[in-house]
């Protein structure tokens, strides 16, 4: 957490915390969601890191960022050691089960969310976003 504080953020090993001296709402370490479609799994980045043989210690935060941004059609997939990784809303769109209490601690504080949803087509608000942007794309001349 030192770099941190001092406004440096590299490396997922930038953002440790000291387990010990915290309790466990405050060790929420930062987690992205990413979808590897070779594998057609789910990931979440740091934790499934060594999957791939690497160091989630040592791996960029702003790649693991850009591997969970790349919608297609809209960004280039990512590669993560050959397999090929997009946007993780593909698998989870709404990943709040990421800050749920340990299995047999009860919650000291609530994880709540809300997902948008358009009243007269009942679809969420990123899917008619997501529609409206490829019809757009694919009827540009």
């Amino acid at each position: 957490m030192a770099n941190l504080r001092k406004g440096r953020l590299d490396t997922f090993g930038d953002l440790v915390t000291d387990a010990d001296s915290a309790e466990w709402h405050q060790q929420r370490n930062l987690k992205i969601i990413a979808s590897d479609i070779s594998a057609g799994e789910m990931r979440v980045l740091p934790d499934d890191l060594p999957l791939y043989g690497l160091d989630a210690s040592a791996f960029s935060v702003a790649e693991a960022v850009r591997l969970s941004m790349s919608i297609p059609f809209f960004f280039e997939p990512g590669d993560l050691a050959g397999n090929t990784v997009v946007d993780g809303g593909i698998l989870s769109n709404l990943p709040l089960w990421l800050y749920d209490a340990p299995v047999g601690v009860r919650p000291v504080c609530l994880t709540i969310g809300f997902q948008l949803v358009d009243r007269q087509s009942g679809t969420t608000v990123k899917k008619r976003l997501a529609r409206s942007r490829s019809s757009a794309a694919l009827s540009t001349p």
